[in-house]
């Protein structure tokens, strides 16, 4: 089975279940049978989402991001690369297949809340969107625009700018601009060293939550490079894996799977019953490792459970969730302040057609992706042809 479209694959559901969630979360109706879809779906989230905890969906995201970014270096070796042209190269793709679009999304964001402000519902988008207008400034706009909002600890919510997903897009650039000095490190001093540092880095929040019995400037962390930067390394360290450059053979990589999920079970359980909020950190952890170790064992080309493993469990869904994850980063960018327009437009028309949201979001998505986020994206190709 392609392996790109396993990825899309995961990239679909990710990005499906983000914006189901702001979807069900955000939408005002009332009919029992959304209702009853609602209660579901929420409940089924909750698996893997308790209150304070980031949204399994981007965790996964951010998997997939570091994993996906250290593909094409994990059988290289910084003796067999040009430096100076590999950097180049490497940030100029980047920055044509993450800017362009994100800078779309943060303007449609606020041109979506300006226009709610001379309706009915202009209280209501203000508070599911977290955006005041006071909020939209200059400096909050290039704060946001050149990926500073990151550092904006304390008023980090006031760069949402009715589009907050998008601050996880803002992690996952300081992500990629930190991405060559990981791979210096990585290859310098072998992935013990980088993972022993990373885990201490880590385990410093849980040990501070502890001792102070809170975190500091929680909208902050939730979102921060600081929090994602493990989940993003388990990533890049299960590309290690599939290449071969950590030893461990599959059968242990199974042992540590369903270890992993059990111990994940576990905290699920401690969390419901015992006053351990700190515990989020090791179950956001545990999700990643679980999810990482189950993509080695689908992508890992010796140990493919079957051929078409994925394709057997989910049709007819693979293929649609494969088409939703080739435009996953379009529906990222786009979904809330279309929700949002959609929402202000379609108010006085009854509840049924709130229905169609998903579909429309996800068509307007294409469209973007079409005409925005694949051209921006072959044209960094074309540019860096030469490097």
């Amino acid at each position: 089975m392609n392996k790109i479209k396993q990825i899309d694959f995961f990239r679909g559901a990710a990005a499906l279940s983000v914006m189901l969630s702001h979807y069900f979360a955000w939408v005002p109706i009332s009919e029992p049978f959304f209702n009853g879809i609602k209660f579901i779906y929420e409940r089924l989230i909750n698996l893997f989402q308790q209150p304070g905890e980031g949204h399994p969906g981007v965790i996964c995201f951010i998997v997939l991001s570091g994993f996906c970014i250290h593909i094409p270096y994990a059988s290289k070796q910084i003796t067999a690369l040009n430096i100076k042209n590999e950097v180049r190269y490497f940030y100029t793709r980047r920055f044509f297949r993450i800017f362009p679009l994100y800078w779309i999304s943060i303007l449609l964001g606020i041109l979506v809340f300006y226009i709610s402000l001379n309706t009915s519902l202009a209280q209501y988008i203000q508070t599911i969107s977290a955006t005041d207008s006071d909020q939209i400034t200059l400096l909050n706009l290039l704060q946001k625009f050149f990926a500073f909002s990151e550092f904006n600890i304390t008023k980090y919510s006031n760069t949402y700018l009715a589009n907050a997903p998008l601050a996880s897009v803002v992690t996952e650039i300081w992500l990629y601009l930190f991405y060559p000095l990981f791979f210096y490190f990585l290859r310098k001093n072998g992935w013990k060293f980088v993972f022993a540092i990373t885990t201490v880095l880590y385990a410093a929040v849980p040990v501070y939550y502890l001792y102070a019995g809170a975190e500091p400037f929680y909208n902050w962390w939730l979102f921060s490079v600081f929090n994602y930067y493990i989940i993003w390394a388990i990533g890049a360290f299960i590309s290690e894996l599939v290449f071969g450059n950590i030893k461990i053979n599959t059968d242990k990589i199974l042992k540590l799977f369903f270890a992993s999920l059990l111990l994940y079970v576990f905290c699920f359980f401690l969390m419901r019953h015992a006053d351990a909020a700190w515990l989020k950190y090791i179950r956001m952890l545990l999700l990643s490792t679980t999810f990482g170790f189950f993509l080695y064992l689908v992508i890992k080309p010796e140990y493919k459970l079957k051929p078409n493993l994925l394709t057997q469990i989910f049709s007819p869904f693979y293929n649609i969730l494969s088409f939703i994850g080739n435009i996953s980063y379009s529906i990222y960018a786009i979904h809330a302040p279309v929700l949002f327009l959609l929402i202000t437009l379609f108010s006085g028309y009854g509840q049924w057609p709130i229905f169609s949201f998903p579909i429309l979001i996800v068509v307007l998505s294409y469209f973007t992706y079409l005409i925005i986020e694949k051209p921006t994206h072959e044209l960094g190709k074309k540019m860096t042809k030469n490097f």
